[in-house]
């Protein structure tokens, strides 16, 4: 499920933030999704442009955790 990297978005525009994991697929490299741990960390958003992948993101106000970090 995770690549070689992950990132991790907030949105904390509600009463607690809820948090979103951006990685690259473990199968597929080119391939960036967008984990839900809260949901079992099911892929709820995918994308093979990692810009596509932000600008849905940005849409629904989350904003990125500073880091990257490397698996």
């Amino acid at each position: 499920m995770f690549g070689t990297w992950f990132e991790v978005w907030s949105d904390h525009t509600g009463s607690r933030p809820y948090l979103l994991i951006v990685t690259n697929d473990d199968a597929d490299p080119s391939r960036i999704l967008v984990i839900d741990p809260i949901e079992e960390y099911k892929t709820v958003h995918h994308d093979n442009d990692y810009n596509a992948v932000k600008m849905w993101l940005l849409e629904d106000e989350y904003t990125r955790v500073d880091g990257r970090m490397e698996m």
